[in-house]
């Protein structure tokens, strides 16, 4: 059996890879390996780029096909690749990928889905927190409601129609939906491990991973970028610098954007709300926002139940009250956001940065 996971984006799937890869000994004594394909990253994205390859000409990429041919080789065996970029894949690849791996093994498509009011949240942290993001969440909410990949039953959709609907999988990241009612837990037995597995893995390698940091980061964060972004930079000079980096990206919808990084500042950012007592929960969407997003993801749930042998349940619920505040950096606590101050000032990652944007980030940190 091959078991291919798709993701979906923001669903764990990091958590998942990682477990499987620190504990690839005790698997593959149960059966099932997670592949080393000569990859450079701890996923299979490389896959993606054999694909792209092959479709430029290149007959090179056929070699990573050829060697999941070849894991067919030992009996009794099953396999799982894995990256969330399978979600992003055109109908096109995803038929020249079956027909490449169904030369000899017998495929299971499993994939996450999440409740939109959960991860409409996470997308605007991740994005803020890797400086592609300088908007509040209203505004990202606005201008994101209807992004493509929020249709995840079209996403999953297309795997459905070149693999057939049998031989698809969709779990809820819910806890209540979940096997054991964690991720790790329900992934282990998706792929058709035992619970024991579970219970001989070091704990350590069962904890979330690359999870939101807590929200006062998030806001830090935006923050000292949309100033960035507002002073007048030599970029062509500071570009010289591996400190800082300003790159442009596209979105989805075709809109060009400009991303910012300065190197370790995302982390020192968590790190310093934790220590300054941040990190408790806060409330991003309004009760409208809510609902709607809730009454999408139910109506996607709905159409992909149309396909699955085993329904996708999500537990009632009910919509938040109203929203207290626009979380923004200005609505952290007044001794919370000293205490970041004083500890991300006094830190590598601004007192190693050029003057210039230094004092930008400095002229934040004190407001």
């Amino acid at each position: 059996m091959l078991y291919v996971h798709i993701g979906l984006h923001k669903t764990g799937t990091s958590t998942i890879q990682r477990f499987f890869r620190l504990n690839t000994t005790l698997t593959e004594k149960r059966g099932l390996v997670f592949p080393d394909l000569g990859f450079e990253s701890r996923t299979h994205g490389g896959v993606i780029a054999a694909l792209r390859d092959i479709e430029k000409g290149d007959a090179s990429g056929e070699a990573v096909f050829e060697a999941i041919d070849r894991l067919a080789d030992v009996d009794g065996r099953s396999y799982l690749l894995s990256t969330e970029n399978f979600e992003l894949m055109a109908p096109r690849r995803i038929e020249m990928f079956a027909e490449r791996i169904r030369r000899r093994h017998d495929v299971r498509i499993l994939a996450y889905v999440r409740d939109l009011t959960r991860l409409m949240p996470s997308v605007y942290a991740q994005r803020t927190k890797k400086g592609r993001n300088l908007r509040d969440i209203d505004t990202f909410f606005a201008m994101t409601e209807d992004w493509a990949r929020f249709r995840v039953s079209q996403i999953i959709g297309r795997w459905g129609t070149v693999f057939g609907w049998d031989k698809v999988r969709v779990r809820a990241l819910d806890r209540d939906a979940l096997i054991g009612g964690d991720l790790v837990s329900d992934a282990v037995a998706a792929v058709g491990l035992p619970p024991s597995v579970i219970e001989e893995a070091p704990a350590a390698t069962r904890e979330t991973f690359n999870a939101s940091p807590p929200w006062e980061a998030v806001e830090t964060l935006r923050a000292i970028y949309a100033a960035i972004d507002a002073a007048d930079l030599d970029w062509d000079r500071l570009g010289r610098s591996n400190r800082v980096q300003r790159k442009t990206f596209s979105e989805p919808g075709g809109e060009q954007g400009v991303v910012y990084k300065i190197n370790r500042l995302e982390d020192a950012c968590a790190e310093a709300a934790v220590a300054a007592g941040g990190g408790g929960r806060v409330q991003y969407l309004t009760p409208e926002q809510w609902s709607s997003l809730r009454a999408l993801t139910l109506a996607e749930i709905d159409r992909l139940n149309a396909h699955l042998d085993q329904p996708i349940v999500l537990a009632d619920e009910a919509p938040p009250g109203e929203r207290p505040f626009l979380p923004a950096f200005g609505a952290i606590a007044e001794p919370v956001r000293r205490a970041m101050a004083e500890r991300l000032l006094g830190g590598p990652p601004v007192t190693s940065l050029a003057q210039p944007v230094a004092d930008v980030v400095r002229r934040v940190l004190e407001t």
